[in-house]
């Protein structure tokens, strides 16, 4: 090098150093991804061959990830618009804490217990915070408060739905947990979560194991593409797509994603066997005292309590 091209100082300029790059399991195929391809990879990934093999077909560009500060990168679907992706939102010892804390059906738990249910496919539910009446087409107060448990979590997606939306001080009202079991034959059917009273963003917390979820656009919704929700220039909108959810990310659902697609998990993709997901919304209810209302008490463990023996006092069954 020139001495005209040295530095002033006469020392070299150190090389610029690179961010680590993590890997993350694809869930259909099992193959380690970087995490900023797990988006366009898995969409185009469509199982195995016979050979064992997975057949990748050339899929659309990534957006560029958005960066969330203190928590990771948010990477953007190539096609589902106003779906998120953040791998790795939780580490495996924030995991273990939230899933100790949860309990298991008939074993020591937190309150409210774990209950059967029906709604939008058989598996095993919990709530917290505001409650919605679907039929009545209204909120009500919490039965059970928000749990502090959750607040770390709950702050850190605040960041990111500031991050991917703009829009500052999300804070939720409920939560819901949902443990699904693959040889109990758990599913969760096609629904859209209700769009007055659910608010504009959903995030979703995958704990335990990874998941694949269907997306399908409604049937008989002939809107031009431009007019489709969060699109400001026109864009075909795929009918439908199969979306991996890795253990540890969350998921965040807003805009043609919240609001033009069903989504649905099939009993055949628990990818893992079993799964946990927590489902964080800021409802259209904000209790007297605001949204920190809801998360002025603990849920605290009843030693040797069973499901069977507070099903009495739980609250009803959330919703997917």
């Amino acid at each position: 090098m020139s001495a005209s091209k040295r530095p002033a100082s006469g020392l070299a300029r150190p090389a610029k150093k690179r961010p680590a790059v993590s890997l993350v399991p694809c869930p259909v195929c099992r193959r380690q991804i970087p995490s900023f391809r797990l988006q366009v990879h898995a969409s185009a990934c469509e199982d195995f061959r016979a050979d064992g093999e997975p057949r990748l077909a050339a899929g659309p560009r990534a957006p560029a990830p958005i960066e969330v500060p203190g928590v990771g990168e948010a990477q953007a679907h190539p096609t589902l618009v106003g779906q998120y992706l953040i791998p790795n939102f939780v580490s495996p010892a924030e995991e273990a804490a939230i899933l100790s804390w949860l309990g298991r059906p008939g074993e020591r738990e937190c309150a409210p217990a774990w209950r059967l249910r029906e709604f939008n496919g058989r598996a095993y539910g919990k709530a917290w915070g505001v409650r919605t009446d679907l039929r009545a087409r209204t909120q009500m107060v919490p039965a059970h408060p928000m749990p502090s448990q959750l607040r770390a979590v709950a702050s850190r997606m605040g960041e990111a739905v500031r991050a991917v939306t703009g829009t500052a001080g999300w804070r939720p009202t409920e939560a819901n947990a949902i443990l699904y079991r693959r040889q109990e034959g758990h599913s969760l059917t096609a629904h859209v979560d209700d769009r007055a009273l659910s608010g504009d963003v959903l995030c979703n917390l995958c704990l335990a194991g990874s998941a694949v979820m269907t997306y399908t656009r409604e049937q008989g919704d002939a809107r031009p593409p431009q007019q489709a929700v969060g699109l400001s220039r026109p864009r075909a909108l795929p009918r439908s797509e199969r979306v991996p959810l890795p253990r540890y990310a969350l998921q965040i659902q807003t805009k043609a994603c919240r609001f033009e697609y069903a989504h649905a998990i099939d009993n055949a993709d628990l990818v893992d066997g079993e799964r946990v997901s927590i489902t964080f919304r800021q409802g259209a209810f904000v209790p007297h005292g605001g949204a920190a209302a809801v998360w002025e008490a603990d849920c605290v463990a009843e030693p040797g309590a069973t499901s069977a023996a507070r099903a009495g006092r739980a609250s009803a069954g959330p919703k997917a």
